[in-house]
């Protein structure tokens, strides 16, 4: 249905929960327990903020699926919606192939089936109009190469170790580099956006026996809707009730991040 220019604005969640990787990533990679129970507390925190909440959990949440959502959500949303775009699950990363102004590697999120490059997820949020609000949470971080710190307590890393990284890689050399060419410039970005990382660059993240603890401290801050500030506030928040060994970090994309910053967590 064609959006009337006096429509009220909306809001659409896309949460995706991995904990359980496919054949893509060979036989060695580890379970993680928190990615479905994170992504059910933000499908619950979407509707109760009016959000048209979509979940795709552990083999459901693929490749195709992502790129066919995030698409039909830049159809559907215009100037003043909102979209909530989550991850959890285990983060990884491809050689920054062919950019030869850095080399860091690209981030990713794994997939069931396999990799979304940093660069995939960018290059898709520019598909969104001006004017469109959109917070991503990223509870994953890349994979072990030059992390510090360790948990205190028993905690599950939410990163490939760089060994598998690097193995799933050269098993798909071929189409990471395809991908990396692709999307290693895109359309300018002009939707406001605020992603909010669950850790810094050279941190991994963790998950306790429930939750990702990014997404468990989003949970204590928001206190189940009694939360009333605005974004910069809540993440400040967040910030503070994390751990010293995971300190969460906020990228502002696009034309106007500030209109998010000033607004109530996850409202429309």
């Amino acid at each position: 249905m064609k959006r009337s220019e006096t429509k009220q604005n909306s809001g659409i969640a896309l949460v995706f929960g991995v904990g359980a990787l496919g054949q893509h990533y060979g036989a060695r990679t580890v379970t993680l327990q928190s990615p479905e129970n994170d992504a059910k507390d933000f499908e619950i925190i979407a509707k109760l903020n009016g959000l048209e909440a979509k979940v795709f959990l552990h083999s459901n949440a693929t490749r195709q699926c992502f790129q066919t959502n995030i698409a039909k959500a830049a159809k559907a949303l215009g100037a003043g919606d909102f979209l909530l775009l989550v991850f959890s699950g285990f983060g990884g990363c491809v050689p920054n192939f062919p950019s030869k102004s850095s080399d860091r590697p690209t981030n990713t999120w794994c997939l069931h089936d396999g990799q979304v490059l940093y660069t995939e997820i960018k290059s898709a949020l520019s598909s969104f109009q001006d004017g469109v609000n959109v917070l991503v949470i990223a509870d994953c971080s890349s994979s072990q190469e030059n992390s510090f710190g360790t948990s205190e307590q028993k905690t599950t890393t939410k990163s490939l170790t760089k060994e598998i990284a690097d193995t799933v890689y050269l098993a798909n050399k071929d189409f990471y580099d395809a991908v990396s060419l692709a999307t290693i410039s895109h359309p300018a970005i002009h939707a406001n956006i605020v992603w909010l990382h669950a850790c810094q660059p050279n941190q991994t993240s963790h998950e306790n026996a429930f939750n990702g603890l990014l997404t468990s401290a989003i949970k204590h801050q928001w206190k189940g809707g009694m939360f009333h500030g605005v974004y910069q506030q809540f993440i400040e928040e967040v910030t503070m009730v994390m751990p010293p060994f995971q300190s969460p970090s906020l990228e502002v994309l696009g034309g106007n991040p500030s209109a998010i910053l000033q607004k109530r967590p996850f409202s429309i």
